[in-house]
């Protein structure tokens, strides 16, 4: 019978592993969205000669590093841009499956050790297999969510690498990754003071000394280079560029918003976010009570002589409906199930629905932390590991202007660590349901990846909807909706085909992926996919006055009304008198105005 079940778990593993690889392909072929257009024309920029905090005032600018440093053999060996992004989606599935080795090996030496050696590994596994398939913005490139998530997979595998080596200079390499982590999503210098807590109140194992010169490497590293970086920056644009750089990236409209407008906005989002956990723990409650009613009944059925004492572990009482194990894990029941079949039943959603849920499960396995704390029995790591997603977490909130709903999925390394260590519980624990968790909460993120497909504004989609591949440019190979596929190439035809070499061009709009088809130089003051047209724009064009574009292009779907966007906005009233606007050209997707001589 052991030997049966444990070929069962063994063909139930293989079959959610070619699950999780063949979600990969819609995530390479299908789709595409405009913050993905995004953090492909930022390094694009470097690669034109732009500079950081320069002539670049994208708030994300320092992710743009490491796309650029990839992007330019590529575009040395083809001779242009065609199908760069399809390129830079394969480049970061094998980053992300590299550092899917690198989280096995952390969950190995995190998650609780037990007898059986055998259910360890398979534990393991299912922790791969989770951080594989969850992706932050469940896009698959090299954008700044994607080096947070394996920058701090990266300064998580170093620090076990610290606790089992016993060499403090390991903290030099903990402080290289911190600072190439801070470099994807700067919000991350908040781990700086998290691991320096680490070392000193935490790390008790070791002698103070000890700590001391872990924290000094931690620092010397992180000192070095950002000493490095900063000597880059300013070697170009001087001392004064860059604080007026970094001023300005920071006046963007989108990212800047008055004490009122924040409170406003924050207390909205509290309030969804309360409003989805009322609905995700009632409904967890209410199945927990049934299945416990429906246990005790067919239990007591079969054996109606057994007295109350018998009865007891098997009993239907508040107690076993309001253990937190089990409401965490019927947590991860409704709400993967609602996200699987959803759409069976006509409910249309995009993969950011329902991430509120990654949020209430992180709580959830906190408190199940405390308890197991409190019986001695969780590992260090695994709370270390907790205690920095928290830390992080905390920085993508307080540097992002998103809020905690949609950066959910960003505790994903603390969450699948949490899950697979605590919901499986001890002997008393062990049955259907805890296994059934797991899986089901692997099968919805399998889903949430592989199936719907991300869109601008977050449109629901999935793999089933007809698509057109794109032949040509940057796109090419991708997979869009054929109306989609058909408005790229219009935009991409007329940007393309009325620019010249040695032009300054710049698009006001939210596909930034058109700066890669222009003929002269992309010159926006952003090329952030959520702008907004203030006066950040008119103190960009007159501190680069050499800058100012000859060719303008309008999204329509950006600027709908143009006429009052020339009348009434400060940038727009700017652009009108300097551009000819009375002979403006236009198609079905765009308008172009060429500057006045």
């Amino acid at each position: 019978m052991q030997q049966t079940n444990a070929k069962r778990q063994k063909a139930i593993l293989l079959l959610f592993a070619l699950l999780s690889l063949l979600a990969v392909i819609p995530k390479l072929f299908v789709g595409f969205d405009i913050d993905e257009g995004y953090a492909v024309a930022m390094p694009y920029r470097l690669l034109q000669g732009d500079r950081l905090f320069g002539e670049m005032w994208e708030i994300h600018q320092t992710s743009a590093l490491l796309p650029a440093l990839l992007m330019k053999p590529y575009i040395a060996l083809t001779g242009g841009t065609e199908g760069v992004v399809l390129y830079l989606r394969f480049v970061a599935a094998l980053i992300h499956t590299f550092m899917t080795c690198v989280f096995y090996a952390v969950a190995k030496n995190t998650l609780p050790a037990g007898e059986n050696i055998e259910d360890n590994t398979k534990a393991v596994i299912l922790a791969a297999l989770l951080y594989f398939n969850i992706l932050p913005k469940w896009l698959l490139n090299l954008d700044f969510s994607m080096q947070q998530l394996w920058g701090l997979t990266l300064i998580c595998g170093l620090l076990i690498l610290e606790e089992r080596q016993k060499k403090a200079y390991v903290s030099l390499l903990t402080g290289a990754a911190l600072s190439l982590t801070v470099l994807g999503y700067p919000g991350m210098i908040v781990l700086y003071p998290a691991i320096l807590c680490i070392y000193l109140i935490i790390d008790k194992d070791n002698e103070i000394k000890f700590r001391i010169k872990k924290c000094i490497y931690l620092t010397l590293a992180c000192s070095i280079l950002a000493a490095a970086f900063l000597a880059y920056v300013i070697s170009g644009e001087g001392m004064a560029g860059f604080t007026r750089g970094l001023t300005n990236i920071f006046s963007d409209g989108t990212h800047s918003l008055s004490k009122d407008q924040q409170l406003l906005l924050d207390l909205s989002r509290i309030l969804n976010l309360a409003k989805q956990w009322i609905v995700f723990l009632a409904a967890a409650l209410m199945a927990s009570a049934l299945v416990g009613a429906a246990c005790y009944a067919i239990r007591k059925r079969k054996a109606p002589e057994a007295d109350r004492g018998d009865m007891e572990s098997v009993s239907f009482n508040a107690k076993g409906i309001f253990d937190i194990r089990n409401i965490t894990r019927y947590v991860a029941v409704v709400t993967s199930l609602l996200i699987i079949f959803g759409q069976l039943v006509g409910i249309r959603m995009g993969p950011f629905h329902f991430q509120s849920r990654f949020l209430l499960l992180f709580v959830l396995i906190w408190i199940l932390c405390y308890k197991e704390r409190r019986r001695e029995t969780s590992e260090k790591m695994l709370f270390v590991i907790l205690l920095l997603t928290t830390v992080a977490f905390a920085g993508i909130l307080l540097f992002s202007n998103v809020g905690p709903d949609a950066s959910g999925s960003y505790l994903s390394i603390g969450l699948i660590l949490g899950l697979v260590a605590f919901l499986p519980g001890g002997e008393e624990h062990r049955g259907f349901l805890p296994g059934a968790a797991i899986l089901l909460f692997l099968l919805s993120v399998i889903m949430s990846k592989g199936f719907y497909v991300r869109y601008t504004e977050y449109f629901p989609a999935d793999i089933l909807q007809k698509r057109v591949a794109v032949t040509a440019g940057p796109l090419k190979g991708i997979r869009l909706l054929e109306q989609d596929a058909e408005m790229e190439q219009e935009e991409r035809d007329m940007v393309a085909g009325t620019t010249k070499p040695g032009q300054i061009c710049a698009l006001l709009g939210t596909d930034q992926i058109l700066n890669l088809s222009m003929q002269g130089k992309a010159e926006p003051v952003s090329t952030i996919s959520t702008p907004a047209f203030n006066g950040q724009w008119i103190t960009y064009y007159e501190c680069y006055p050499e800058l100012l574009p000859d060719v303008i292009f309008i999204a329509k779907n950006t600027v709908d009304d143009r006429q009052k966007f020339f009348e009434k906005n400060e940038f727009g009233i700017w652009l009108a008198e300097r551009y000819d606007i009375a002979n403006m050209e236009e198609n079905g997707a765009l308008c172009r105005i060429e500057r006045s001589n």
